[in-house]
């Protein structure tokens, strides 16, 4: 078994601590001194041997990701650079080259990818419902990791189940990409619908299968020796997996995480995560809360003073203080668009 972490995007939805030059997957979200990435890579360990890790990013990260894993003695984890950055599908299709040349993963050995840059707390039954996705994926098909919604989010992919099997592994029926608000709250109320956790499997014969159904110029890309992947990759589509592949597939399985899991996509998903007192109030840095309630302070260089807040997010970062509330998280992107790339600050958009 191999284990792809994909750590190639820039988003910025946690600016201004977050930026396309310092994305959030180097970023230490938690408090706990890791960043997302090497907390990533060491919930596979009990899986797998670090050598069998293989870290996709972009040349612009390449020195962060070499930074990143000396610091965390995981040297051995391997790091395969994209030559541009393409977007999850030409990724994924490269990762999977790069097993089967470099590393002589045969036709049915099983690949786990997995973004960098997510939050799941309970890594023991992480690592045994995915151990039942790849036994699974072993046999065909693409296998993923399904979220049970407790809210109607439109920023994921949607997956329906008809029925959970016994067997823990459930055939799903529709696959959906980021429905409008009503919508998800139709498929919160349905219970069929689950979310995509973006962490799946298959293997190597199972994703030229599956690229077959996707049509276009995927079959043949799939058959490329790495060399040539590589020459071509900047003319490949810039589309993610789950536009090019996934809408179009005809076997995928899902295995239910009964696991708290965050893409931490958001603010508000940071508040929602992190260890709170007992106001419910999320304090990371030189901070003063006087009367204040479910509100999250974020200073990283500044005494910051809050008094009589409720439902408020304050976040300091160098030169930027940005102050909304909780229910506005979404809206740091339209901040970004309005201030755009001010190299002062760090302020590049997504």
């Amino acid at each position: 078994m191999k284990i792809i972490v994909l750590a190639g995007g820039g988003g910025t939805r946690l600016w201004p601590l977050s930026t396309a030059e310092n994305p959030k997957q180097f970023i230490d979200i938690t408090g706990d001194g890791n960043s997302l990435l090497i907390m990533t890579i060491r919930r596979f360990l009990p899986l797998v041997p670090a050598g069998d890790i293989i870290v996709v990013t972009g040349v612009r990260y390449t020195h962060a990701v070499g930074r990143e894993l000396a610091a965390a003695g995981l040297a051995a984890v391997r790091v395969l650079v994209e030559p541009e950055p393409r977007n999850t599908a030409p990724a994924i299709l490269l990762a999977a080259a790069y097993c089967r040349d470099e590393l002589g993963c045969g036709d049915r050995e099983v690949m786990v990818f997995a973004p960098a840059d997510h939050v799941i707390t309970n890594g023991e039954v992480f690592i045994s419902r995915l151990a039942v996705a790849a036994r699974h994926a072993a046999g065909g098909g693409i296998v993923l990791l399904a979220i049970k919604p407790d809210r109607p989010e439109t920023g994921f992919g949607y997956l329906k189940i008809e029925q959970v099997t016994g067997s823990g592994v459930s055939p799903v029926s529709r696959f959906v990409e980021k429905p409008g608000r009503a919508v998800a709250g139709e498929y919160l109320a349905d219970g069929r619908y689950f979310w995509n956790s973006g962490i799946f499997c298959f293997s190597r014969a199972g994703l030229e299968e599956q690229l077959g159904k996707a049509g276009g110029d995927w079959p043949a890309l799939a058959g490329l020796p790495l060399a040539e992947l590589r020459a071509r990759f900047g003319g490949l589509p810039d589309i993610s997996f789950d536009y090019a592949v996934m809408e179009k597939a005809d076997r995928v399985s899902a295995v239910i995480l009964p696991a708290c899991w965050s893409d931490i996509g958001s603010w508000a998903a940071v508040y929602d995560i992190a260890a709170k007192d007992g106001c419910g109030n999320v304090i990371r840095g030189d901070v003063l809360a006087l009367d204040c309630q479910n509100s999250l302070f974020f200073a990283q260089t500044k005494k910051m003073v809050g008094v009589e807040l409720t439902d408020t997010m304050v976040i300091e970062h160098n030169d930027v203080v940005m102050v909304m509330p909780r229910g506005a998280a979404q809206r740091v992107r339209e901040v970004q668009a309005r201030i755009g790339g001010q190299e002062s600050t760090g302020r590049t958009g997504e």
